[in-house]
């Protein structure tokens, strides 16, 4: 059954259409946090299979950076799930994948930085509290502890 399930998750069409009503855009929070447990179960269980879930969706949750609202409340999930899939990623056999950073990944820092330069200050009051800056931030030090050769290539923005 999970077989099955797998190979119509990595033919389905529409995967970030439904990343971005179920983790992003959707008020309700009980729907956004049974998604985030079924996709980390997924990839949990699955995380040995020849192509894992999390191969499939990790890009599509990178993509749909671009569509978060800078006002967002809704968007907890979708950070979480993300520097979880990210921290799942398995070493290399030489136990050092720190050298070899992929491309994707310095631009993504990069990115991630321009999002955090360029985002409104939304917590004004005490107890405000800015899902989408707090979720930008996680994701970026999560590559960082993932990928620790990009301090260098990050350090210079500054």
């Amino acid at each position: 059954a999970m077989r099955r399930f797998l190979s119509v998750l990595y033919e389905f069409k529409n995967l970030r259409e439904t990343i971005v009503r179920g983790l992003l855009t959707n008020p309700q929070r009980q729907v956004r946090q049974e998604l985030l447990e079924g996709f980390r179960d997924i990839c949990e269980r699955c995380a040995t299979n020849a192509k894992p879930p999390k191969d499939v969706l990790l890009p599509e949750l990178l993509l749909c950076l671009k569509q978060i609202d800078s006002n967002s409340e809704t968007v907890h999930e979708y950070f979480e799930l993300v520097q979880c899939l990210i921290g799942q990623h398995p070493p290399s056999e030489d136990g050092d994948d720190q050298q070899q950073t992929p491309a994707a990944m310095n631009e993504l820092l990069h990115n991630l930085v321009d999002k955090i330069r360029s985002h409104p200050i939304i917590e004004v009051r005490q107890g405000d509290n800015d899902e989408v800056l707090r979720g930008l931030l996680g994701l970026c030090r999560a590559l960082l502890e993932r990928y620790p050769s990009t301090r260098e290539e990050i350090g210079p923005m500054r």
